[in-house]
């Protein structure tokens, strides 16, 4: 993914730009999810239920030192974005020498924190006495891998900057190809330890970690490390501003990656292992939502900073409608079809629960995919302080109910059950409630003008999810990978004209018409 500076530093339009970004982001995800729908069995089948959860648990802890950092790195692309574009690129240095720092000096507190939490891991969470090495040797790997990434992170500003988002997704597509070429090859050739995913993790970061830097040199050569520019004013400076962001980001722990400790903690390790399995699905298309939305961020913070509203309001309303063009479809496919895809996908496991937690985790969802990239405007306003405050109780009531629902419930299954309909239930209320309303607020539009396209959107769903079922029961008998590929792909078909008239308006449609369609123009 080395292109020739020529190639990097080529000006495309606007609308050009944001539809590459978003093409590439698709491409990305649908390379990310082929991958994984064969990389996944064969790890469950090489490796057990049981273990296969304690990877996802371990991302789930390593995510919990990030709140060390979170102050500093949550504004400090703000930071070295504006001044970069307000040409003070002695200010812009100053703040990345401050990030580059700062963050070398958190990554060695990080190592030595979790080194000793490493010692006495099997103490803190329920291990199997025949995987405790080789969890442990699992959540060393990924530590250190945590560690170089923050210190390599400010790299990673350039495409930002420069609304060169193409290039990052490109860069990840070849992580993931390296990732999968690895993790084939450890399990195929090698007797199955869990640790090969956190040795892989480290090759699949040094990497981009590379990419990042040749795209740093020439997207941004007025940008540079250097020590001597080093200021704790500059650190303390965006640590004061990204302060709140340490609760907002604990608020999105609580609300998404505790409930694997938990149920570890208090349901089983095997229960765990079905959880990650059923989080999988749902939480790929989140994180295709979530980049998704992060291509609309340069526009927004564009048109903030040149303080013309009603572009910010007609692109954020885009975003949504955009977004929502395929939010139906993945849903509905998931309703619908989700017990033939697990049939299909893990034969072996208890594909009805499988299907069942997958279904009301995908519910909760539901509401957030569209809104993804509303989450940025609270960071471009300086304004995260109440947003904050407001999902940390989100949080909080979800971790309170789940410990109430696991030990008042007897049987594991309702236990399991419950946490994932807890969690579905608070983000149903969150993202129709505070996000749109909120956000809506702070930029002083009326009331209700991210909410109005969010309920077309979860109403063309449901109409689509009804057409599915109906596709299912007329037409297939056969549960394989044949009949959830036909169905799928008529589900897709409907379902992309159907919301191409119902979700988009008519800028919309010239912007799919003249820009995606004709991206090699």
């Amino acid at each position: 993914m080395i292109f020739s500076k020529e190639k990097l530093t080529r000006e495309r339009s606007q609308n050009k730009q944001m539809a590459i970004n978003m093409a590439t982001i698709i491409v990305s995800f649908v390379l990310n999810t082929c991958i994984s729908f064969f990389l996944t069995p064969f790890i469950v089948g090489k490796l057990g239920t049981t273990a296969y959860g304690f990877i996802g648990l371990s991302g789930t802890i390593i995510g919990y030192t990030g709140l060390l950092t979170v102050a500093l790195n949550s504004m400090a692309c703000r930071y070295v974005s504006i001044n970069y574009h307000q040409t003070n690129f002695d200010a812009a240095n100053r703040y990345v020498a401050a990030t580059f720092f700062g963050n070398a000096g958190f990554a060695g507190a990080i190592i030595v924190t979790l080194g000793v939490l490493t010692v006495f891991l099997d103490t803190v969470i329920n291990i199997p006495e025949e995987l405790i090495g080789d969890v442990k040797l699992l959540f060393t790997l990924l530590f250190v891998n945590s560690a170089i990434s923050l210190v390599c992170g400010v790299y990673g500003y350039a495409t930002f900057i420069k609304n060169r988002i193409d290039l990052t997704n490109m860069r990840n597509m070849g992580a993931t190809v390296i990732r999968a070429a690895l993790t084939f090859l450890a399990y195929a050739l090698l007797p199955a330890r869990l640790w090969y995913v956190g040795a892989v993790g480290i090759v699949c970061t040094v990497y981009p970690i590379l990419m990042n830097y040749w795209y740093f040199r020439i997207l941004t050569p007025e940008l540079k490390v250097k020590k001597s520019l080093f200021s704790l004013v500059n650190m303390k400076e965006m640590m004061k501003s990204g302060l709140w962001n340490i609760l907002n980001s604990l608020s999105m722990m609580l609300n998404q990656g505790v409930d694997l400790l938990l149920a570890n903690l208090f349901i089983g390790a095997y229960f765990m292992g079905i959880l990650s399995i059923t989080k999988s699905i749902p939480l790929l298309i989140l994180g295709l939502f979530a980049s998704l939305g992060c291509s609309f961020h340069p526009e927004y913070m564009k048109f903030f900073a040149e303080k013309n509203m009603d572009r910010l309001k007609a692109s954020i309303q885009k975003s949504i409608r955009i977004m929502g063009l395929i939010t139906c479809i993945p849903c509905a496919i998931m309703f619908a079809y989700g017990d033939i895809f697990f049939a299909s996908w893990l034969p072996t496991e208890n594909t009805v629960h499988l299907y069942g937690l997958s279904c009301v985790t995908m519910f909760g969802i539901l509401f957030t995919l569209p809104t993804q990239s509303i989450w940025y405007v609270f960071t471009m306003t300086d304004t995260v302080k109440h947003s904050s405050i407001n999902l940390i109780k989100y949080g909080v009531v979800n971790v309170v109910l789940i410990l109430l629902a696991t030990n008042i419930l007897e049987s594991d299954l309702a236990k399991i059950y419950a946490v994932v309909s807890i969690q579905a239930f608070l983000y149903l209320i969150r993202f129709t409630t505070f996000l749109p309303i909120y956000s809506a607020k702070v930029l002083g539009f009326p009331r209700y003008t991210i909410l109005k396209p969010l309920i077309r959107i979860v109403i063309s769903t449901g109409i689509l999810t009804v057409i599915s079922f109906g596709i299912k029961y007329l037409f297939i008998s056969d549960y394989n990978w044949w009949t959830l590929i036909f169905a799928s792909l008529t589900t897709a078909s409907i379902g992309i004209v159907f919301s191409y008239w119902l979700n988009l308006n008519h800028s919309d449609r010239e912007f799919f018409r003249t820009r995606i369609l004709h991206l090699s123009k």
